[in-house]
């Protein structure tokens, strides 16, 4: 092994101890579960095609509208973290 990959397996067991520490955090643990049941639900099922119609439709529903409301909560989340560090898109 030379020096360039012992600085890259520490760089990622690094990353991957960062990664477990989050993971372990009460809030991002209950959401992941929340998310990987959600995934085993859909999973189980079989899920039919959807046209704009049916989807519509579908936003009646009291399970659809809090899974979205979930969805959308994730993805006001990651917009409030703000860019990824390498990320130098402005759009």
């Amino acid at each position: 092994m030379d020096d360039e990959m012992v600085e890259t397996v520490a760089s990622t067991g690094t990353a991957l101890g960062e990664l477990a520490d989050t993971a372990s955090e009460d809030e991002v643990s209950h959401g992941l579960v929340r998310m990987l049941n959600g995934v085993g639900e859909a999973d189980a099922g079989e899920a039919d095609p959807l046209g704009p119609i049916s989807l519509l439709g579908a936003l009646r529903d009291p399970e659809v509208k809090a899974g979205m409301g979930y969805l959308v909560a994730v993805a006001r989340g990651i917009g409030a973290a703000g860019p990824e560090p390498n990320d130098t898109n402005d759009s």
